[in-house]
């Protein structure tokens, strides 16, 4: 995301594309779609990875024959930090810190489906999602979480603010009429280790299935603005000073 941090917290930002169902798709595509342009270059690392996947009954939406083994191609830049993966009626775009920014996140994003488009020709998308996720690691304690972050869950509890919590998770979806879906904002703590600090996940996952595939850029605009107004809002003035928030 585009924001004023010098330091910003976020772990990860992924964009899913996944196509109607009916498309036609093979096995060559992802070798088909590595021979346009120039992915050899930004994307010289390959490699496969295996995904298991629900299979649905197309008239009952009901599962209906269990999980089924999906092998996908993950293409990476030399630094590890950005990858597209391929697979069936599938299109995953990725990267990590150091985040390159959304322009050029976007970038990478139209680029790609274009090149799917041209060697896939999908019939039409089945959902899309934008996905950022964030980790305030510089936690001192689970007793002090608002201070960091407005989305801490509210216990009927007077003394819960001071409740020394093992964990704690939560999960809330928004309707949102302008992204055609759901904006969903999963917030969460928990230390595997006694030994390590705490850290706060701010997790904010924009999701439609109404979207068509020719508006899709419009509709990513939208989903990054409303996740990026989300997660400062859920900032504190503590969060945004130790991540070095600068004036624009």
């Amino acid at each position: 995301m585009g924001l004023p941090f010098q330091d910003p917290p976020l772990v990860q930002a992924v964009c899913e594309l996944r196509f109607s169902p009916d498309s036609q798709w093979d096995i060559t595509v992802p070798g088909l779609f590595y021979d346009t342009r120039n992915w050899k270059t930004e994307f010289p690392l390959r490699e496969q990875q295996t995904h298991n996947q629900f299979q649905l009954d197309s008239q009952t939406q009901q599962m209906a024959f269990g999980v089924m083994p999906e092998v996908r191609v993950v293409l990476w830049n030399s630094e590890k930090n950005r990858s597209i993966t391929l697979g069936i009626n599938t299109l995953i775009l990725a990267s990590t810190s150091p985040y390159p920014g959304w322009l050029e996140f976007r970038e990478l994003i139209k680029t790609a489906l274009a090149d799917y488009r041209q060697v896939a020709a999908p019939h039409g998308l089945a959902r899309v999602g934008l996905r950022y996720i964030n980790a305030i690691r510089q936690v001192e304690a689970l007793t002090q979480i608002e201070d960091y972050t407005t989305a801490w869950p509210r216990i009927p509890l007077e003394e819960n603010k001071n409740k020394n919590w093992a964990s704690w998770a939560q999960r809330v979806e928004v309707l949102r009429q302008d992204l055609s879906g759901l904006l969903v904002i999963q917030t969460g703590c928990n230390v595997p280790d006694p030994n390590l600090p705490p850290a706060v996940m701010l997790d904010f996952d924009a999701l439609s299935m109404q979207t068509p595939l020719d508006e899709l850029s419009d509709w990513l605009e939208l989903a990054h603005e409303a996740i990026e107004e989300t997660f400062l809002q859920s900032l504190t003035t503590q969060a945004r000073q130790l991540f070095g928030e600068t004036k624009l």
